[in-house]
């Protein structure tokens, strides 16, 4: 026998799976993309080619599935090569993914066989029809299992997030919409989504949720375009700051406060007002601008040095020290005042006498454009103390 004909020999045995096939995938599935195989995409596009092997090999059917559908492979074809998968001759039928996923039976079918899940959920492009079809949605939000699936899956998610329809679905299913916002790969996907953001800050219930979340909380204010996405719903807003649990979130978070003090004095005023209503607020975002790499201590003294040098400017987060005037103690009754954006924030004497602003002593907080006073007309800003602090970019 010719050595040549040995190969074909061996293959011979597998009328299913080639064997040079499954040794690809063995080097594929123990290298990933270092694998000569992920290389040579000749031997990675066999792979997942030859569906007895790709479409039942869950580490690898989601990928081969993607591809399969990219290169206009009949979707139902595709499926009815997974072991044990029900309504077959149906599937035969249905060359298109929009096809399977409008199909009740279908979706019925593929949501109780976890292979066949499994490489949907991680195909993007079967995914993609997914969440743009009523009738697919409808069937995964009432399958506790696929429902579950879908959450934990980033592929899936980012399908999900990306579609209005999605969205709208998953927001009005209750046992959805918390599976969600305590899953923190589903979060992860929401809160970097403005289209899944804006869904969420446009519904009442999907906001109560995420603000007795502890999860969706730390996910939302962790994240810059969900931040954004707050500070620009004057609903959202309103909802943040009447929470307790969610005012105390924001005030943890570097990246939400950088996102405040970014942000148009409209979008936060209810922001300031309510921290400038709570000593305990105040003292703790001292603490973490003070602490934080994404400031930078400007300026901490007597407000007389510095009166005209930061009041019209952005970027400034300004802690003051709000007293009566003297360091002895005269002009008692004369308080001193602090206005944010033209805005008066507060008038106080409960700071007295200070020569520099602390976390302890501060009992206003302004952000942006700053101005300060006293209410009796006078223009001696002396001794009113403050800490100013200009966000790194």
């Amino acid at each position: 026998m010719q050595v040549e004909a040995i190969p074909m020999l061996i293959n011979s045995d597998f009328l299913n799976a080639p064997l040079d096939v499954k040794l690809h995938l063995a080097d594929y599935k123990m290298h990933g993309k270092k694998s000569y195989v992920f290389q040579i995409k000749d031997l990675l596009h066999g792979i997942y080619k030859c569906t007895y092997i790709s479409m039942n090999d869950q580490d690898i059917n989601g990928e081969a599935l993607d591809y399969l559908l990219k290169n206009n492979s009949h979707a139902g074809e595709m499926l009815m090569q997974i072991a044990d998968l029900e309504q077959k001759d149906l599937f035969k039928t249905l060359r298109a993914m929009t096809a399977v996923v409008n199909s009740t039976t279908a979706m019925t079918a593929v949501l109780n066989n976890t292979t066949a899940m499994t490489a949907v959920f991680n195909s993007a492009t079967a995914m993609a029809a997914v969440v743009n079809s009523t009738t697919a949605m409808t069937a995964v939000l009432n399958n506790t299992t696929a429902m579950t699936a879908v959450f934990n899956s980033a592929t899936a998610m980012a399908a999900v997030v990306n579609s209005t329809t999605a969205m709208t679905a998953v927001l009005n299913n209750t046992t959805a919409m918390t599976a969600v916002f305590n899953s923190a790969t589903a979060m992860a996907a929401v809160v970097n989504s403005t289209t899944a953001m804006t869904a969420v800050l446009n519904n009442t219930t999907a906001m109560t949720t995420v603000l007795k979340s502890a999860n969706a909380m730390e996910a939302v204010v962790n994240s810059t375009t969900a931040m954004t996405a707050v500070l620009n719903s004057a609903t959202a807003m309103t909802a943040v700051v009447n929470s307790t649990t969610a005012m105390t979130t924001v005030l943890d978070s570097e990246t939400a406060i950088v996102s405040i003090v970014a942000a148009q004095y409209a979008n936060i005023k209810p922001f300031i007002l309510k921290i400038n209503g709570n000593k305990e607020y105040i003292k703790k975002l001292f603490i973490l601008v003070q602490n934080s790499s994404r400031f930078k201590l400007l300026y901490n003294g007597d407000v007389g040095s510095i009166v005209n040098a930061y009041e019209n400017k952005q970027g400034i987060i300004t802690f003051s020290c709000l007293g009566f005037s003297g360091s002895s103690g005269d002009n008692s009754g004369v308080s001193s005042r602090v206005y944010n954006n033209g805005e008066l924030i507060k008038d106080a004497t409960d700071a007295g006498y200070n020569t520099k602003s602390t976390p302890d002593k501060a009992n206003a907080v302004t952000i942006g454009k700053t101005k300060w006073g006293y209410n009796s007309g006078r223009y001696n800003y002396s001794n009113i103390a403050c800490a100013v602090y200009e966000m790194i970019a």
